[in-house]
């Protein structure tokens, strides 16, 4: 008969300082019949490191008759919520076990049994099932006569062959790719490289911070290395202990153009962290960077990359295979699995007409609507956005500024005032404006961000329709939009100062009467207070807006 131990944080602690539970650990590792590295000591024991301040280590071990160690399941207990998860929580894309394969269906009905008794459980996000996983346990009667009721979904989750050398060298010949690789190159030679040195990965991650809160950002409105003060360090250190990390980054000349901080097995990689410079979005970095990590790990030795679920359109684009996964919901009561089945239904029906990003950026709008209506006051109607408008900006008395151009990481200083847009929406319009090839001039003052601006060249189409109207109308003018700017003290002077100095970087002309400038949520009084002098558009045959 199988015993169930589970170990409290002191108990937990102590076997992971034991070097012989550590050796059998690894054991039962290479015993495993699924995908057990986020399941793994190297993994497992630097994110309980990492996250000592929230987590406390919750071991549940199992026996066999002869008192041998056949399973481990590493959890953790909140220590605020007082909620379990698995080891690795939202780090983990895995929620799994190490277990002997002739005891993994006892185990895993039998822990599940030991922890509803243990905290009282209502209901379990498990997540997702490590690749390869048996699911024959979850039928099993034991489960449903101690009222455990398990929901399993199936997924077909990207993934690339890298046996397949004819379907990259088709993307490599694709003309925008190529297109793209040597229009990068002009700035700087394209190399790959992996880290494994914690002190080079270290000075990296000053810069990768800044990206992948950017991007998450505009894509997911998170801010993953503001949200989590322990993600940084549990990556430095689950590299540190050399144990199934995989740091790839993509150079460009010496700055970091994009990377990949995944996991790895003997063949497989995983897709992990991964970012890439948004001031290069033209030129699709992370396109780029897909096909050179691609070749780069075949010339390694792997023969997989696991480009893991999520929803992401860009993992279709470049899969060659799907493997199955199973995401499971652990309900503890019959009454809770019913509440499951009917959110479950919900769920689906939405997920087949809307993509993961598509519900993000839903959420956010609903999100922002409730705000508004909550903030709004009558005396507020006369801020209205998006006033276009054409402006002289006299440059008599120009004093220059120490204006910052396509400083990306400028708009995560970005406040949301009264009047302006939300800071995701501006990160996201940012994100496109960049792969539009515009460029951004940003004025920052004691580190608070002051003011920005955005200029856009015709000859392309924008994606801000009346942008698109106004470039397509105007010739060869060029088209400055999105003003921001922090009100403050001496703020008409710092206005016209900083549209002034960018003026003299866009052009060395001593006027500025060709350039159109579109304010937002800025009150016309303090423009025409600052010294701009309004032309109305009509005059140049193209409809202006209030």
């Amino acid at each position: 008969m199988m015993n169930i131990s589970i170990l409290n944080k002191k108990q937990s602690c102590d076997k992971l300082a034991d070097d012989q539970f550590i050796s059998q650990w690894r054991l039962l590792s290479t015993q495993s019949n699924s995908f057990s590295l986020i399941q793994e000591h190297g993994f497992v024991a630097s994110w309980y490191e990492a996250y000592k301040n929230k987590y406390d280590p919750l071991l549940l071990l199992a026996y066999d008759e002869k008192e041998e160690l056949v399973g481990i399941l590493p959890l953790a207990l909140h220590q605020q919520e007082k909620s379990i998860s698995h080891a690795g929580d939202e780090q983990a894309e895995y929620a799994g076990w190490v277990c002997k394969p002739a005891h993994q269906d006892e185990f895993l009905v039998l822990s599940l049994i030991a922890l509803k008794k243990e905290f009282n459980l209502k209901k379990w996000q498990w997540g997702w099932l490590p690749p390869h996983s048996n699911t024959d346990w979850i039928k099993s009667n034991k489960l449903k006569e101690n009222g455990i009721y398990i929901n399993l979904s199936a997924y077909e989750s990207p993934i690339y062959n890298l046996k397949d050398s004819a379907r990259v060298k088709k993307l490599r010949k694709s003309k925008s790719i190529r297109s793209n690789i040597n229009r990068l190159k002009r700035t700087g030679d394209l190399r790959i490289e992996r880290i494994t040195d914690v002190s080079v990965a270290k000075k990296i991650f000053i810069d990768l911070k800044k990206k992948a809160n950017f991007r998450n950002l505009a894509v997911y409105n998170n801010i993953p290395f503001e949200d989590d003060k322990n993600k940084e360090q549990w990556h430095l250190d689950h590299l540190e202990s050399g144990e199934g990390a995989h740091f790839t980054v993509l150079w460009q000349g010496d700055e970091l153009l994009a990377c990949n901080f995944g996991f790895c097995t003997d063949d497989t990689v995983m897709m992990g962290l991964v970012t890439y410079n948004p001031v290069q979005g033209e030129y699709s970095p992370g396109s780029v960077f897909l096909i050179m990590l691609i070749e780069f790990l075949t010339e390694e030795g792997f023969h997989y990359l696991d480009l893991t679920p999520g929803g992401d359109p860009y993992k279709e684009r470049f899969c060659n295979a799907h493997q199955t996964l199973y995401k499971a919901v652990i309900c503890f009561s019959q009454v809770c699995k019913f509440k499951d089945d009917l959110l479950t239904s919900v769920k689906n029906k939405i997920k087949q007409k809307y993509s993961y990003r598509d519900l993000v950026q839903i959420k956010s709008s609903v999100e922002k609507t409730v705000k508004n209506l909550l903030a709004y006051k009558p005396e507020q109607i006369f801020n209205k956005t998006d006033a276009l408008f054409k402006y002289t900006i006299p440059m008599d008395s120009a004093e220059e500024l120490e204006i910052r151009v396509q400083k990306y990481d400028d708009l995560l200083l970005y406040k949301n005032t009264k009047g302006y847009k939300q800071h995701k929406d501006i990160v996201f319009s940012a994100l496109r404006s960049f792969e539009r090839g515009d460029t951004l001039y940003s004025l920052l003052q004691e580190g608070n961000l002051i003011a920005f601006v955005w200029c856009s060249t015709t000859g392309r189409k924008h994606w801000d329709s009346q942008i698109n109207e106004l470039t397509s109308a105007l010739g060869n003018e060029t088209l400055l939009y999105g003003l921001y700017y922090l009100h403050g003290n001496n703020e008409k002077k710092v206005l016209i100062n900083f549209l002034q100095s960018v003026m003299i970087l866009i052009s060395s002309e001593s006027v500025a009467d060709n350039y159109l400038l579109k304010p937002t949520a800025i009150d016309a009084s303090l423009i025409l207070e600052a010294g701009l002098i309004s032309t109305s558009l009509t005059e140049l045959g193209v409809a202006a807006t209030a």
